[in-house]
């Protein structure tokens, strides 16, 4: 298996998203308010992000299902965007929330030069209730 530095950093979200869900983590200062089960990132190659494809519509959101260890494959869960309405939302940037789907990729990560990851909030963050007007 090649070792570059994406794959180094594929190694330490998931030992960091492994944290998370980890019931024997016990913070004395940090109270979490929410439990939090993944790491939402982008993907870049040098020249621009990354996009996967849930129900024909793009998606450059993911978190990190799996790692093969001896292949270097890794199994990325796609994030769909959605707006305020509950809508995808495009341009991808414009979202409100991001919703966990059933679609994934397998992906190299030594394909990709960098990797920027979201605040955890932003998944599953419950859509704004709106009062009907009349």
């Amino acid at each position: 298996m090649e070792q570059c530095p994406m794959c180094f950093a594929m190694k330490e979200l998931k030992k960091e998203q492994e944290m998370l869900t980890c019931q024997k983590t016990q913070f004395r200062f940090i109270r979490r308010l929410k439990e939090y089960d993944c790491i939402p990132f982008t993907l870049s190659t040098a020249n621009q992000r990354f996009h996967a494809f849930h129900q024909g519509k793009p998606t450059p959101f993911f978190v990190l299902q799996s790692i093969d260890e001896q292949t270097g494959c890794v199994v990325l869960t796609l994030l769909e965007p959605l707006d305020m309405e509950g809508n995808h939302a495009f341009p991808a940037d414009s979202f409100f929330t991001l919703r966990k789907t059933d679609s994934c990729v397998t992906v190299i990560p030594c394909s990709f030069g960098s990797m920027e990851t979201l605040p955890l909030e932003y998944v599953g963050r419950p859509l704004p209730v709106r009062e009907p007007k009349g």
